[in-house]
């Protein structure tokens, strides 16, 4: 049986996933998806990229309901 290679691109994705869940996994949900949205916009803003989109304190509200 011949075994399929994986692409050096996919484990670099794989890598950079594995730690972006090591840096929120010991947060609150609520946090750990602030936390990425933040990273995102600092990401997009360093990046150069406009945004067409409400800040994020508009996307998520201080207080989440929890069921």
């Amino acid at each position: 049986m011949k075994k399929s290679k994986v692409s050096k691109s996919l484990l670099e994705v794989w890598e950079w996933k594995d730690l972006a869940y090591k840096e929120v996994e010991t947060l609150p949900i609520e946090e750990a998806i602030k936390k990425r949205i933040s990273d995102s916009l600092k990401a997009t803003k360093i990046m150069g990229f406009t945004l067409h989109r409400k800040p994020v304190e508009k996307i998520i509200p201080s207080t989440l309901t929890t069921y």
